[in-house]
């Protein structure tokens, strides 16, 4: 059975179309995604046929070389990473194979061994099964900062990986997001445009979500070159006549609270200030993104009610929340219904 997900487990992927709808029901020649990631969105459309043809570009090289296993349907990368997994699960004689199998993996992530590409993308795909939630965090060095999850054994219980399908020569792989759009050919494109997300502002859950994707452009969400990475990417693809629809998704704003812990830990929400993201939303309109769509808040895994170990502490932590723009195409979440390809032909 084909693995549903490309890198299972990636955060902030946008495979839920009851959520993430980016289809409008017309069919493209080819769709150009500048920040490529887990592909969430990019390889079901591709397979379902709602876009003929893709560029991806993504800066990372460990994620460029899943990429490239995917396009060329590469059975070597099952093999290495299934092969670990049956290592991690052989009876336990003593418990050092999982985590020699993780730090083998995080070696390879950090470039401090060498491996062919099969390797390197059989280790990148395995460590986001492997962490908790699939965060793969790195330091401000771009180094990983992670840990084996406690729950691996039942996380690989009966798992094997199979990687999805691709249809042959239609997957084109960039090692950034310029060079992707430099690539964009014909008249029929959608830009589906899903960088790391900017979180300006006060918040101590601020570098808890730093990825490697952050410290391969030089900063963190703090930065305010991460935004000037996403206009600028929004700007090429709205200045570019032959990209008819433009999607973009960043945070657009958060919610700072502060909550009292009572002596059972149970959580009570003193305060509650509203924190725009006028350095997003402004310019996003200035661009002509007049129609909006909050997509509500990302961190509710966070936002728990109780919690035993805080009991009588006081924290501020933000919960914030995502946005997206449109430009062209038929705007969704509601408005429209979206059609089926059968309906399409």
């Amino acid at each position: 059975m084909q693995s549903p997900q490309l890198i299972p487990r990636y955060p902030g992927s946008k495979r839920r179309a009851a959520r993430y709808p980016v289809w409008d029901g017309h069919t493209y020649d080819l769709a150009v995604v500048p920040f490529g990631g887990g592909l969430g969105w990019s390889q079901p459309a591709l397979n379902a046929g709602h876009v003929r043809r893709l560029i991806v570009a993504d800066i990372d090289p460990a994620v460029r070389a899943v990429y490239w296993a995917w396009a060329g349907q590469e059975p070597g990368v099952e093999k290495v990473l299934n092969g670990w997994v049956e290592l991690m699960l052989l009876p336990p004689f003593n418990r050092l194979e999982p985590q020699i199998v993780f730090d083998h993996c995080c070696s390879l992530i950090d470039g401090e061994m060498e491996a062919d590409r099969c390797v390197y993308a059989a280790a990148k795909i395995l460590l986001h099964k492997l962490t908790f939630g699939g965060n793969v965090r790195a330091n401000a060095q771009g180094k990983l900062n992670v840990s084996l999850r406690t729950d691996w054994d039942k996380a690989l219980a009966g798992y094997t990986y199979t990687l999805p399908y691709c249809p042959t020569a239609r997957v084109l792989i960039r090692d950034n997001w310029q060079a992707a759009f430099r690539a964009v050919s014909g008249d029929n494109v959608i830009a589906f445009i899903d960088p790391p997300y900017y979180a300006p502002g006060n918040g101590p859950r601020v570098k808890g979500g730093m990825s490697r994707a952050y410290s391969a452009h030089g900063g963190e969400p703090r930065d305010r070159a991460v935004l000037d990475m996403f206009l600028d990417a929004v700007s090429a693809a709205v200045c570019d006549p032959r990209i008819r629809r433009v999607v973009a998704t960043n945070y657009y704003g958060h919610w700072l609270e502060t909550i009292a812990y009572d002596s059972d830990g149970v959580g009570t929400v003193q305060e509650r200030a509203w924190v725009d993201y006028s350095e997003t939303t402004g310019p996003m309109r200035d661009m002509g993104f007049e129609w909006f769509h909050d997509l509500g808040p990302l961190q509710a895994m966070n936002n728990r009610d109780f919690n035993e170990a805080k009991a009588g502490t006081v924290e501020q932590r933000t919960i914030r929340h995502e946005g997206w723009w449109e430009l062209g195409g038929v705007r969704q979440h509601g408005r429209v219904q979206q059609m089926s390809l059968l309906e399409v032909a």
